[in-house]
């Protein structure tokens, strides 16, 4: 259902890419697209890589981008925990 990899320009002491394995331009776009038991079953996976990824409870940070704040041609979250690294602009 997702992928999730490390991102290879960090924002934070973690920051993994959250991504659908279908093919969605962006939130927008998956929300409008897909149905509604595919965007349950995408929130319910990201859910198990933040309860992997975040074990303490520390909290964390998700974030997803959307038109000109997009790099990337493909819906995902970032999901960042600990230190910050980088500016979110």
């Amino acid at each position: 259902m997702v992928l999730s990899f490390y991102d290879i320009n960090p924002l934070a002491e973690t920051h993994l890419l959250v991504i659908p394995k279908a093919p969605y331009f962006s939130f927008k776009d998956m929300v409008r697209r897909a149905h509604a038991d595919e965007v349950h079953r995408f929130f319910q996976s990201l859910q198990k890589v933040v309860d992997k990824i975040d074990q303490n409870q520390q909290g964390h940070r998700l974030l997803t981008n959307e038109g000109s704040f997009q790099e990337v041609p493909h819906m995902h979250f970032h999901l960042l925990l600990g230190k910050m690294h980088g500016q979110i602009n």
